[in-house]
């Protein structure tokens, strides 16, 4: 259940009432209707969001870099390889600069992996790691 009031608390609370948020989206017609929304939804709550909508040209070469934005992330047939690609020490694809050794060996060992069963045993932990 959204709480508007309390988000406007949370801000203000945080000394960023007056803070405005810059989502930043590719042109592509998903990306653009989806960050609108997500936009609208925080208007609703108070909060203050400028929309930029860049070409991909634009976008992609710093997509990385920018402080709110978004992309989309298409299936891969294994759930390892999406964690491979976006949080693996170092991955060009790791937007949040998430760097765990413990997490890296552990998904290591998951790759390589080819037992179903057991490399859901080891998934299990290479999840606890990214939930604590």
């Amino acid at each position: 259940e959204r709480d508007a009031a309390g988000a406007k608390k949370l801000m203000a609370d945080a000394g960023q009432a007056d803070f405005e948020h810059e989502l930043i989206t590719v042109e592509d017609e998903w990306q653009k209707n989806t960050g609108d929304a997500i936009a609208g939804q925080l208007r609703d709550a108070g909060i203050k969001v400028k929309r930029t909508v860049l070409p991909g040209s634009t976008f992609w070469n710093d997509w990385t870099k920018y402080p709110y934005s978004m992309t989309i992330w298409y299936m891969r047939p294994l759930g390892v390889q999406v964690l491979a690609l976006g949080y693996r020490t170092g991955e060009a694809w790791n937007e949040t600069a998430f760097s765990n050794p413990d997490f890296d060996a552990k998904l290591k060992e998951a790759l390589s992996q080819i037992d179903v069963a057991k490399r859901k045993e080891v998934m299990k932990d290479v999840e606890q790691i990214l939930q604590d």
